[in-house]
């Protein structure tokens, strides 16, 4: 669950001394980026908007659906890697003013040690409770903030998601998702890293555009539709080999 923004929280980021991180992907909305869904929604998404998603409990009541960095639409750079989540392959783009830290690859390990002697150890336990840790009069710089995030974002996802599926890095996620509630202060739309295995999810669903149905696998996903070498042939596999109903809708959307 996502960590609320306190009173405290926003005491402890300076707005005013920086500029957005040199580190947000300025290009991002230039590029194309994949997301994989349940064919029977594409049609959903393209009238409706993406949606955030839900599960539904008797006792509960609507409760949200999370995925690796929390509730959000998850979207990638890498077009095989989406395919393990959905069958259908959807191209999509950021609309222009989209706010994204990059925090992939390693930290500044500089600022690291500098709030690790500043703050002690516990900045960087996988457990860090920011309002214990960081003193009322303190505030964390962007930069910091950035940094900080970086760390924790590696030691929960800096490897292959299926190389360290289950191990104990995942621990270090409750301290990176309370980053993330430090980072919305700074009107930051999502974080994540877009070559990842777990891309970059953004909270803000209305700022992931439909721009194709790029292709639609088969019930049972084989090792054969991601060994393409790009887009562009897995894109002729389906219209030649594609479901009938599927390559009519992928025609019909075009242009929308």
């Amino acid at each position: 669950m996502l960590f609320s923004h306190s009173r405290f929280e926003r005491s402890k980021i300076d707005l005013s001394r920086e500029r957005l991180s040199r580190n947000v992907e300025k290009n991002a909305i230039t590029m194309d980026f994949y997301h994989a869904t349940d064919p029977d929604k594409v049609e959903s998404i393209v009238s409706n908007g993406f949606q955030l998603p839900f599960v539904y409990d008797d006792h509960d009541g609507r409760i949200p659906l999370e995925g690796c960095l929390g509730q959000g639409v998850y979207v990638t750079r890498n077009w095989q890697t989406a395919l393990w989540f959905g069958r259908a392959l959807l191209r999509v783009q950021l609309v222009r003013g989209t706010r994204i830290p990059d925090v992939g690859g390693l930290p500044d390990m500089k600022v690291i040690d500098s709030l690790k002697r500043e703050f002690g150890k516990d900045v960087l336990s996988p457990h860090m409770t920011l309002h214990k840790v960081i003193p009322k009069k303190k505030k964390l710089t962007l930069n910091e903030l950035v940094a900080l995030t970086k760390y924790h974002f590696y030691r929960t996802w800096g490897e292959s998601f299926w190389q360290t599926l289950g191990k104990s890095k995942r621990a270090h996620g409750a301290s990176l998702q309370q980053c993330w509630s430090m980072l919305r202060r700074y009107k930051y739309d999502g974080f994540g890293h877009s070559t990842s295995d777990i891309g970059i999810m953004l909270l803000a669903r209305e700022k992931v555009a439909f721009t194709e149905l790029v292709a639609v696998a088969s019930d049972k996903l084989t090792l054969g539709e991601l060994r393409f070498d790009s887009i562009d042939e897995l894109r002729s596999h389906f219209k030649k080999n594609g479901e009938k109903k599927y390559k009519d809708l992928a025609e019909r959307l075009k242009g929308m």
